[in-house]
């Protein structure tokens, strides 16, 4: 004997409400997740760029990349005194850079149009778009 069982009301208000929670509660977390992801890829790019010009610093007696000529001396071939002159010495070092890679909360790629922010006496290099993420100033990472 087959017996038909259906649900009742009460039983179908309980399973909504008990999704209807949990959905709220894992709503966030989807989210954020764009925001952490490109704020992951903000941290790798600082990290690998910051690397590079470690490198360049090390290649070249000491000097950082000149704010004028960043773009150049971080993607083109350089001698020790940081030009691509062959009469000014051997051009033997880079590229470090295929290109000044794009911030991920700005689109950009400048150095000093509020996508990078790079200073020439310390070498330090970040970002430069007055953004917070997880309570984490971009500047400050």
């Amino acid at each position: 004997m087959r017996t038909n069982h259906r649900f009742s009301v009460p039983e179908v208000v309980i399973v909504a409400a008990v999704l209807g929670v949990v959905s709220v509660m894992t709503l966030p977390k989807f989210s954020q997740a764009g925001t952490d992801e490109r704020l992951n890829t903000l941290c790798e790019t600082l990290q690998s760029v910051r690397s590079q010009i470690t490198l360049y610093n090390l290649h070249h007696d000491g000097r950082w990349p000149a704010q004028v000529n960043f773009v150049e001396q971080m993607t083109g071939t350089t001698n020790i005194n940081g030009t691509a002159d062959p009469l000014d010495g051997a051009v033997l070092f880079g590229p470090y850079l295929d290109c000044v890679p794009v911030n991920p909360f700005t689109g950009g790629n400048s150095i000093t149009g509020g996508d990078w922010r790079y200073d020439e006496r310390t070498g330090r290099f970040a970002a430069d778009d007055d953004g917070v993420t997880c309570g984490i100033r971009h500047i400050d990472l």
